[in-house]
């Protein structure tokens, strides 16, 4: 069939580079293609010789392996749907101007139709033909190499029917690169050359004409060293990819290059021009480094008092290579030699393995005269690098050739350093992952340091060395010793994550938004940050959230993601489904038993087995270690989390409930122990047994005090009950979310909670359950500042009718001993509290909660008495309390009646009793803040509430250890002061809500603990500590004056200034000549809540008199730092201030605490 051609008809014009478009009468064409096929099939025609194909070949390649009748049928839709997609005016029946059809033969219309492919390949086929020395023919390679730069089709980079035209584009590239390099190596443009190939040689590694040229680029550009080190990358590329040698115009241009530089190369023995850079970080950074400025400082001072090793600490994309790096190019900079190596895990430990790479890679570029008079002179190096020659026999055992290779380890360093004045810089990252022969025989250079002009650089990740006590005691030995130093990279704030962000896809930062959703998703860790503004870069949106999440997957990756699973097998598609829907790296146990179980028709584990190896061949998925049933098996995950996504958004709703439910079965059989998981599935699968496995992990959650995920737990439990007519069931689960609630210090869900709980049970009739949630309520009520509302709320509720349990007792009573506190009716405090210390008297029989209730009675009893001036009798109460608390072991307990025990030892004038239990409460109050022993201490009781000042007198001047006593009192868990003055802004809950801006609050015990304070209260106490003053007095309604004179909390913005800390605890300076810090912690913005811990680690790990340097841009962190120093005898001084960032410089146990 001739096609009509006529002037109403336009030229069309197809282009293929860089994606599909078509071009009609000079504009862009953008039909709406309703079936993929019939785009193929233009592209098909696009790509065949002539532009024409038979209709079985297309058929063939549309639909492989399909039917004759159902391809044809398909052929016929795909060309009715691009012919009129590519001609929308075509009438019914009218041929198409642009696609024909010749009897077998499909074709497109030659006077209408071009392919930018015959073009390009014209062009350069026709620059190729020229003669070299063509006047322009540069200019015209140059503009033929940029035409061919786009790829072939992207979207179909994996389609077998684009293979053939894409490797002739390959060659015309490559060729094109080699002509155009020959061509500026003829007329002196060999630095033009060199970048060209270098460029090249990116993606064709295996090119050995590229490297070819690339080595006589180096050469014409006087850089014989390059030469010899882009030998070594031919070398090993052609190895790997074609596992051949280098030819012989390589090898001759080679020994032309070592020749060249072995008159100028570095000798061990003698001076030399300026060593270059190891290969490992020879190119530049694309962008800055943020947030790092001091850190770097610190890591490439120059003080030669300073020990010879820094080690560089983080977590795993913190940036301690970059820099480590970025201290390498500074010594490099200033002329000192740079060696470099790095731990590798996946290649296992080599013996010594760090530093055979390191010095193998300084061999490379040296001559054989240079390798051989090395080899003479501390021949044991042989051993460690086999570039050397063969290592010399020994009779000797291996004890004695251990030494003999760490003292030829330790002369090269020295022959080295004679070479280069300025010194060497040894840098040895990841050294986690090395063998312990390597941080062995550097501890042992580091030891033979002295005044040699040897630094050295070590990264590790902290937490891979917790399991590894071999590497970790090396490297606390070196820092003991003085021989190390210590910097803690944390990650980054904000600020320097928002930097990053669009540094790396400036054109496409356009709000704040943008970088303050990378920052979440990264937690400022800025390799997450990185990878994630990648996906910035590529257009594709920020993933909302994680699991089975698949709302953020772009159709252009699911479009890809469901071409390559097409390819796939039948077996090997369903096993994609079942990894999809296992929600992450699964056991392979458990996956072939959800192939068996959850699969229709089934398959047994040798289809299984035979399918899963061939579908890893794909790339799809990996092979990887999974920890099941506390140990290490193997597992299978996919190598990308948008391609797991991707595919579990081709699941349809029944196949997922299958496979989850089939999920499920097999982690209760082979880890019934994991509770969360079981609970995962279940609820996706929506079957019936959802509600037990929610329940029970919300509980371990709760034990757990993992508080966002109980929550989340709860909330889906709470929706599923409900659906149905357990009614009893939701409101214990209500009770117990509100429990849940409490911790967040989401207190007005909670109250709502708990009311809804207890209208349930007052409904239901259940009076112990009613009683024990009309407690809870009450208590939250009052702790939340309205004991009035909760005095009414006890008073005017009806239980049902019916005895009470004694624990249920117990529960009311206690509530009523808290309400009264607040409210100063003290007498009918002690009344409740004498009745729940009866009714737990009674109840001993009932629980293991109990003996808690009883302590918590006891305390309660002991502060009335406080209250009402009955001191002794307060005492020994409170001795009773005790003896319960410790027989429980709940912190919380312990830590209240310490306290309270403290003070009235300290009303009594017995100091040395005050001390020693204010040691104990203060230790104990640190790690309560990360542990408790049991769910029943989330409970408020007026001891809990308590501080030392309340029992004060406003006459009675302060001693010494009252004035200690006050700020020390905050520290704990159960701080909360009862101030009424209004209008106060708010202390914990804002620095709350402010980390959480900033992306730092974490589900911290303490940082929690912080929140349940009043915020009137604490706003109040830190003005009046910082004014010098007390607050002024609180009447309640018993007409009781008392004293609410407490200190702060010593962290959250506008608590206490530096100079206030210093003057109130009488924190000196340091002494004038304190040494040098041995160990640095860069806290960045990290709140104090996190920086503490921490830094209590590192000051333990110091020899007595060692500094250590604390970096923080954190307000609070300055503050909070001259209590800390204060309290634990370290002193503080070279405070470094600026309106960004304070410097600290803290010597371990110099003071002596006023109390010791």
């Amino acid at each position: 069939m001739t096609a009509m051609v006529g002037d109403q008809v336009p030229p069309l014009r197809i282009l293929l580079l860089g994606g599909f478009r078509a071009v009609r009468g000079g504009s862009l064409v953008q039909p709406q293609w309703r079936r993929p096929s019939a785009q193929n099939l233009v592209k098909l025609l696009a790509l065949a010789p002539g532009h024409r194909m038979h209709r079985d070949q297309a058929m063939e390649l549309l639909r492989p392996g399909a039917s004759p009748h159902s391809s044809r049928n398909s052929l016929w839709v795909a060309l009715h749907t691009a012919r009129h997609a590519l001609q929308p005016e075509l009438r019914p029946r009218e041929a198409s101007a642009y696609l024909l059809l010749d009897g077998q033969l499909l074709a497109l219309a030659p006077e209408l139709v071009t392919v930018d492919v015959d073009e390009v390949e014209a062009a350069a086929n026709a620059v190729l033909a020229e003669p070299t020395a063509s006047v322009g023919r540069a200019e015209r390679l140059a503009s033929v190499l940029e035409q061919l730069e786009p790829e072939l089709l992207p979207e179909d980079s994996y389609a077998d029917w684009t293979m053939m035209r894409r490797a002739e584009l390959t060659r015309l590239h490559t060729n094109a690169v080699h002509e155009l390099a020959l061509t500026w190596l003829a007329t002196d443009q060999a630095r033009q050359a060199a970048r060209l190939l270098e460029r090249h040689l990116v993606g064709n590694p295996a090119d050995e004409q590229g490297h070819e040229l690339l080595l006589r680029s180096h050469l014409a550009l006087g850089r014989p060293e390059q030469a010899v080190r882009q030998y070594e990358v031919a070398r090993l590329a052609l190895h790997g990819e074609l596992g051949v040698g280098p030819g012989a115009v390589l090898e001759q241009l080679h020994r032309a290059a070592v020749e060249e530089c072995a008159g100028s190369a570095a000798r061990p023995a003698g001076g030399s021009p300026h060593p270059a850079l190891p290969a490992a970080i020879r190119a530049a950074e694309r962008t800055p480094i943020f947030g790092r400025k001091e850190a770097l400082r610190l890591i490439t001072a120059a003080d030669p008092g300073l020990p010879p090793l820094t080690l560089v600490a983080g977590e795993a994309g913190v940036g301690k290579t970059r820099l480590a790096a970025a201290a390498a190019r500074a010594a490099h900079g200033r002329g000192a030699m740079v060696l470099w190596a790095a731990g590798h895990e996946a290649e296992g430990q080599t013996p010594y393995g760090l530093w055979a790479d390191a010095f193998d890679a300084w061999f490379a570029a040296r001559s054989s005269a240079e390798q051989a008079a090395a080899a003479s002179g501390h021949d044991a190096l042989a051993t460690l690098v086999p570039a050397l020659g063969p290592a010399p026999m020994r009779g000797v055992g291996p004890e004695e050739e251990r030494a003999r290779l760490f003292q030829a380890v330790s002369g090269l360093l020295k022959d080295l350093a004679t070479a280069s004045p300025a010194g060497i810089l040894v840098v040895l990252d990841d050294v986690h992952a090395a063998d312990l022969g390597s941080l062995q025989m550097l501890y042992h250079v580091v030891r033979r340091a002295g005044d040699q002009p040897w630094r050295f650089i070590a990264t590790f990740r902290e937490e891979e060395l917790i399991a590894d006590p071999g590497r970790r005691r090396i490297l606390n030995a070196a820092i003991r010793q003085n021989l190390a130093r210590r910097v803690d990279l944390m990650r980054l704030s904000e600020q320097d994550c928002d930097r990053l962000v669009r540094a790396l896809c400036a054109e496409r930062v356009d709000s704040d938004s943008l970088t303050s959703q990378v920052f979440r998703l990264s937690a400022g860790n800025p390799l997450f940050a990185t990878e994630l503004a990648g996906l910035v870069n590529s257009g594709l949106p920020l993933p909302s959230a994680a699991g089975l999440d698949s709302a953020g997957v772009p159709d252009s990756v699911r479009g890809a993601v469901e071409a390559r699973l097409d390819l796939l097998g039948v077996d090997e598609r369903a096993i994609i489904d079942v990894l999809a829907a296992a929600g992450g790296d699964v056991h392979l146990g458990e996956a072939s038993q959800v192939a068996r179980a959850g699969l229709h028709p089934p398959i047994d584990p040798p289809r299984f087995a035979a399918a899963l190896n061939r579908l890893l061949t794909t790339g799809l998925v990996e092979e990887r270690e999974v920890v099941s049933a506390g140990r290490t098996v193997t597992g299978y995950g996919f190598r990308h989390p948008v391609v797991r996504l991707a595919c579990y958004a081709g699941l349809n709703g029944a196949r997922r409930r299958v496979l989850h439910a089939a999920h499920a079965d097999a982690v209760l059989g082979h880890r019934p122990d994991a509770v969360d998981t079981v609970a995962f599935h279940l609820a996706l699968a929506d079957d019936p047994r959802a509600v037990t496995w929610l329940r029970r992990a919300a509980e371990k959650a709760a034990a757990l005090y993992a508080n966002d995920s109980a929550d989340r737990y709860y909330t889906e439990l709470i929706g599923r009950l409900d659906a149905t007519d357990e009614q009893a069931a939701v409101a214990d689960a209500r009770h117990d979310h509100a429990l849940i609630l409490r911790r967040l210090a989401r207190y007005d869900q909670a109250e709502q909670a708990l009311r809804s709980a207890l209208e349930h049970r007052l409904r239901a009739g259940t009076a112990d359950a009613a009683a024990r949630s009309l407690a809870a309520l009450a208590e939250l009520v009052c702790q939340s500042g309205h004991p009035k509302d909760a005095r009414t709320l006890l008073n005017g509720t009806t239980l049902p009718s019916g005895p009470l349990s004694a624990a249920a007792q117990v529960a009311l009573h206690l509530a009523s001993s808290v309400v009264d506190f607040p409210l100063g009716r003290y007498e009918q405090m002690l009344a409740s509290a004498i009745k729940a210390e009866s009714a737990a008297h009674a109840a001993s029989g009932e629980g293991d909660g109990v003996p808690l209730l009883l302590g918590r009675a006891l305390g309660n009893r002991s502060l009335a008495l406080a209250m009402l001036d009955r001191t002794s009798e307060a005492h020994q109460v409170g001795h009773q309390a005790l003896e319960h608390a410790e027989r429980v072991a709940d912190v919380g307990l312990l830590t209240t009646v310490l306290s309270m025990l403290s003070e009235f030892a300290l009303r009594a004038g017995r100091y040395d009793e005050a001390r020693v239990y204010r040691r104990r409460s203060l230790g104990l109050a640190e790690r309560g803040a990360t542990r408790r022993t049991s769910h029943s201490s989330e409970e408020t009781s007026p001891a809990s509430t308590w501080s030392p000042a309340i029992l004060r007198r406003p006459t009675k001047a302060p001693s010494p250890l009252s004035r200690w006593c006050a700020p020390s009192a905050t520290r704990g868990p159960w701080r909360t002061a009862w101030s009424t003055s209004p209008g106060s802004p708010s202390s914990a809950g804002t620095w709350m809500r402010q980390s959480r801006r900033c992306g730092r609050a974490r589900a911290l015990p303490r940082a929690a603990a912080t929140s349940r304070r009043s915020n009137r209260s604490a706003a109040s106490d830190a003005s009046s500590t910082r004014h010098g003053r007390p607050t002024a007095s609180t009447s309640g309604p018993g007409n009781r004056s008392v004293n609410r004179s407490v200190s702060a909390p010593p962290y959250g913005p506008g608590r206490i200034t530096d100079a206030t800390a210093r003057s109130a605890m009488d924190v000196p300076g340091p002494p004038a000549d304190h040494p040098p810090p041995v160990m640095v912690v860069d806290a960045g913005s990290e709140p104090w809540e996190r920086v503490e811990p921490l830094l209590a680690r590192r000051v333990e790990e110091l020899p007595t008199g060692a500094v250590l340097e604390l970096l923080s841009t954190e307000p609070a962190v300055r503050a909070a730092v001259h209590l800390w120093c204060a309290e634990r005898g370290h002193a503080l001084g070279a405070v470094v201030s600026d309106a960004a960032a304070s410097v600290f410089c803290i010597q371990k146990n110099h003071l002596t605490s006023e109390l010791t």
